[in-house]
């Protein structure tokens, strides 16, 4: 393997260890699973397994107890962002190419494509994730009214009795797996060090706000298993994407049609 190779890996090993790591800790922490319920707040919440008419009250303030968390009142805007964080990287890239004057045409034209190559294949990924691993599983999920908090949820129905954890799903393969190999393509195309290091920081706060999210989800709202399903969905395109980046095929790396480092080596050639 030559070095750019194992960079990948290293990449690819630190974004799905990472992930596991988060889950494992809020796995370890989860104690009962809390639904949503109607009440007087802004959130309220009661437990699946222990009987109470008395909610748990989320006024939104630091002194809200469990499950009640800081962010849980933007994590419906988070959620939504979820369709325009993949695309922020790619398109910082593209921006801080035509902001530099000592790049060649070439090397603006070849990365203005490999970013559009890149975009394109995250939004395939988002619509893969939404039709494939969200609503064909929910479509096979049952609600029934047999449970103790049915007259306190709006519908009057319970959650399903599996509810595999679809957030877990939406945050690895929205914003995490993106992330990863928008982490390798910045160490490809070798811009200068202000707009890699923003790039790269843009990365790094989108996976951390989907840890965020993965650990409060996992340690309150989901059961463990739940949460392992969620996980083990991902798979489906983790795994493909990781051999993507990974590996040869017929001689020939297939991720040239979106990293393509060898046409980039020409790095900032001044025009003259």
């Amino acid at each position: 393997w030559g070095e750019m190779s194992r960079t990948r890996l290293g990449v690819v090993v630190f974004f799905h260890l990472s992930t596991l790591l988060v889950l494992a800790a809020s796995i370890s922490q989860f104690q009962t699973k809390y639904v949503n319920v109607t009440g007087s707040c802004k959130f309220n919440f009661v437990s699946a397994d222990v009987p109470s008419d008395v909610a748990v009250c989320c006024r939104g303030d630091e002194n809200d107890p469990f499950p009640c968390y800081r962010g849980l009142a933007q994590r419906k805007l988070f959620l939504n962002l979820t369709w325009v964080l993949p695309f922020l990287a790619p398109l910082l890239t593209i921006l801080f190419t035509y902001l530099f004057d000592t790049q060649t045409y070439q090397y603006r034209h070849e990365t203005l494509r490999l970013a559009l190559s890149r975009m394109g294949l995250y939004l395939i990924i988002l619509l893969f994730r939404t039709v494939v691993l969200y609503l064909l599983p929910n479509s096979y999920e049952s609600q029934s009214t047999d449970c103790w908090y049915t007259h306190l949820r709006r519908d009057g129905r319970c959650q399903p009795k599996f509810d595999f954890s679809d957030e877990i799903v939406l945050w690895c393969c929205h914003v995490i797996l993106p992330s990863m190999f928008e982490t390798c393509a910045i160490f490809a195309q070798h811009l200068p060090t202000l707009p890699s290091a923003l790039t790269f920081v843009t990365l790094l706060s989108n996976t951390a706000i989907s840890f965020f999210f993965i650990y409060h989800t996992a340690i309150a709202f989901h059961t463990p298993l739940e949460c392992v399903c969620g996980w083990a969905l991902t798979l489906v395109v983790s795994i493909p994407l990781s051999l993507f980046l990974l590996s040869d095929f017929g001689g020939m790396r297939i991720t040239q049609l979106f990293l393509k480092e060898e046409a980039l080596n020409t790095r900032f050639t001044k025009i003259r």
